[in-house]
């Protein structure tokens, strides 16, 4: 596989058998997996069993992995974006087809759609193929996990609100989806018809491409030499450039710093990325919850990268956790965010709190990043819902 590290280290870390699997936030539509639509402020394990290694989570769905290989979700699933073969809301995990090869996948379920890189490199997509954005070379619906092409040599992917991208282990990077506000990366921000991609396309020739997330239209791209890059809408700031409601329809640089490790969830209008010392960057509009410091419910955009703080001037913590952990909302405008730290595998959150998303207990939002009780393992980020292993 290359450098490009996949999203669970061999079967949940070096010899566990995995982990119990929590949720808690919005239930609106079984999105919690606990058997009801029953919304809770604070985490709840969904069943008993302690082999769960790996869950993500989409817009009002999660997808989770066992450590046997196989693949869950549950949750909305009116386009098929379950991949269960169906178009019925789950409100406990159902498996997802029979295969037993999802170990070390890379997740990504997004708004509509879902795409996965397996072990093996292959390419997986399903759920609502509209503007092309499934890969499938057409806008049908899939209600069950489709290979993208044949090619085995796929790393990362990521997807947004139209469309996503994703990284071959070769370094390359592709887009498929809505041509729309930049967000193919292609050099054409017009919205038309005709300038979608149903198939992924390569941008450019480059071969230093490494880890990417998606925004609202859009994404965040972090390079093998360390360098951050973005395009795509610019709305409040969320291209993190400086340009300020500029759409970018190339490849565009943020700064010139060269110690970027792994980009993080957004909500919309926001961005973040992790770097290699362990801090912990964001930017865009505050009020979406991508970023947190310490101006305490105060709304302010952020046109570049601004350290997370919880104090004026105190300096970030340099022990935040990426290794793919950290996933995030790509979708809607009042999200919320968490990752864990690595001294001690605490999970912090912060964010909106309208539905009990961030897990403390209540439902008042909190800029600052705060922790949350327990040994955690992973957490991922959706429309008012949070599902995390420990």
């Amino acid at each position: 596989m290359s450098n490009w590290p996949l999203g669970v280290i061999s079967s949940a870390g070096g010899g566990a058998s995995g982990f119990g699997l929590y949720s808690w936030g919005l239930n609106s539509s079984g999105e919690l997996g606990h058997g009801g639509t029953t919304s809770v402020s604070s985490p709840v394990q969904i069943g008993t069993d302690e082999d769960w290694v790996n869950a993500q989570c989409g817009m009002f769905y999660t997808i989770a992995i066992r450590n046997n290989g196989t693949l869950w979700g549950f949750g909305k699933n009116n386009v098929g974006q379950l991949g269960d073969n169906s178009t019925t809301v789950r409100s406990s995990p159902v498996q997802i087809g029979s295969d037993e090869d999802w170990l070390d996948a890379v997740l990504s379920p997004n708004q509509y759609n879902c795409s996965v890189v397996k072990a093996d490199g292959t390419l997986w997509t399903w759920g609502s193929g509209a503007f092309g954005r499934n890969g499938l070379g057409n806008t049908s619906t899939v209600c069950v996990p489709t290979q993208v092409g044949s090619e085995t040599g796929w790393a990362d992917c990521g997807g947004h609100g139209q469309g996503g991208a994703f990284i071959k282990q070769n370094g390359t990077l592709w887009t498929v989806g809505r041509g729309h506000a930049g967000a193919l990366a292609n050099g054409n921000s017009a919205n038309a018809t005709s300038n979608n991609y149903s198939t992924p396309v390569q941008v450019g020739s480059l071969t230093n491409w490494k880890f990417l997330h998606g925004k609202f239209r859009g994404m965040f791209c972090v390079k093998t030499d360390g360098t951050l890059w973005t395009w795509g809408e610019d709305d409040d700031g969320a291209n993190g450039d400086g340009g300020g409601d500029v759409t970018r329809s190339s490849p565009i640089q943020i700064g010139s710093d060269t110690n970027w490790k792994e980009p993080f969830g957004c909500s919309g209008n926001t961005g973040g990325c992790l770097k290699t010392n362990g801090e912990l960057y964001g930017w865009g509009n505050v009020t979406g919850g991508g970023w947190a410091n310490f101006e305490q419910g105060t709304p302010t955009t952020a046109l570049s990268p601004d350290i997370y703080e919880n104090e004026p001037g105190g300096g970030g913590d340099t022990d935040w956790q990426g290794d793919h952990r950290i996933r995030g909302n790509t979708g809607g405008g009042n999200g919320h965010n968490g990752t864990v730290k690595s001294s001690g595998n605490k999970l912090y959150m912060w964010g909106n709190n309208e539905a009990g998303e961030l897990g403390n207990g209540n439902t008042t939002r909190i800029n600052s990043p705060i922790q949350i009780a327990g040994s955690w393992y992973r957490v991922g980020t959706g429309v008012k819902h949070t599902v995390g292993l420990k």
